[in-house]
C-alpha cells in the first residue's frame, strides 16, 4: 500500500475550522495566570491553527515543565531558542497578554480549540481517504483499515480527554 499521509491545509469550501479569539484567550490566560495551565493540559501545540499560536503554546509548555517564570522576557527567549521568532514576534505576545483579564473561561475556550482541531483532522482524514480510495495503486482493504484506525484515534481524542 502507498502511504499518503501528507498534510493538506484542511478546508471545507472556503471555511477552515478555526477559532482565533479562543486561541488568543487561552494564550493570554496562560501568560497572565500560570495556574490556568493545569486546566488546559489536554491541549497540544498542533491543536492551535495559527503557527504563531502553536509556537507560543509550545514555549509556554516548555517553560511550565521547567517551572521557569512566565513573562515577556522568558517567553521571548524561549521562542528565540526554538527558532520561531518569525512565527510570533514579541509585540504579538504582548498583545495576547493584554487580550485576557481573567482565566475564568479558559477551559471552555480550550475545548473550542480542541473541537476546531478535531474538525480539521476529520476533514484531513476525509480528504486522504478520498485520495487513496481513488488511486488504483492502493488496496481498498488497506485504505479502509487505516481509515478505521484514524477514525478511532479521532474518537479517542474527542472523548478520551474531555474536561
Amino acid at each position: 500500500m502507498k502511504n499518503n499521509q501528507q498534510k493538506v491545509k484542511p478546508s471545507f469550501g472556503n471555511v477552515t475550522p478555526y477559532a482565533p479569539d479562543a486561541e488568543k484567550a487561552v494564550l493570554g490566560a496562560l501568560i497572565n495566570f500560570r495556574e490556568a495551565f493545569d486546566n488546559v493540559s489536554f491541549l497540544i501545540p498542533d491543536m492551535f491553527y495559527d503557527p504563531g499560536h502553536q509556537a507560543l503554546f509550545q514555549a509556554i509548555v516548555s517553560l511550565q515543565k521547567r517551572d521557569a517564570p512566565l513573562d515577556m522576557i522568558t517567553i521571548s527567549q524561549e521562542i528565540a531558542t526554538m527558532g520561531k521568532t518569525e512565527d510570533i514576534p514579541i509585540w504579538q505576545i504582548g498583545e495576547l497578554a493584554s487580550f485576557v483579564v481573567s482565566s475564568a473561561h479558559v477551559v471552555h475556550h480550550a475545548l473550542i480549540i480542541k473541537q476546531k482541531y478535531l474538525q480539521r483532522e476529520a476533514i484531513q482524514l476525509a480528504l486522504q481517504i478520498q485520495s487513496q480510495a481513488a488511486d488504483d495503486v492502493n488496496d481498498i482493504g488497506d485504505v479502509l483499515y487505516n481509515a478505521e484506525k484514524r477514525f478511532e484515534a479521532l474518537q479517542e481524542a474527542l472523548v478520551g480527554q474531555q474536561e
